[in-house]
């Protein structure tokens, strides 16, 4: 099942990715003022996305299935728990205790 997953969240993700270079093309080129708006607060999140990203990555695979479904996917814990073959319960489960591990894996880095 997780090559399944894997393989519909990577295929989400290339649509996704399209989907958003399209709209670049269309755009108008930006101006010279707004390029200078890139400020520090946007690198900042840009880090703590990879950051984010890094402790995901660390976490168990039912840990880190269950988050991703639900906070990037945006499914629902009943959703989440037919997809992977577990009860709700489990769901519930595992993202109370893959966000526990999030929390202090990211208070770490800081």
């Amino acid at each position: 099942m997780a090559p399944y997953l894997r393989s519909i969240v990577l295929n989400l993700a290339r649509d996704h990715n399209r989907r958003g270079l399209m709209s670049l093309r269309h755009r108008e080129p930006p101006s010279p003022e707004a390029s200078a708006a890139v400020t520090e607060d946007t690198v900042v999140a840009a880090e703590e996305g990879a950051q984010v990203i890094d402790a995901l990555r660390d976490l168990p695979s039912r840990q880190r299935d269950c988050l991703v479904l639900r906070y990037y996917m945006e499914l629902s814990e009943r959703e989440i728990a037919e997809t992977l073959g577990i009860s709700p319960s489990s769901v519930k489960t595992h993202c109370r205790r893959g966000m526990a591990a999030l929390q202090d894996r990211l208070e770490g880095v800081r």
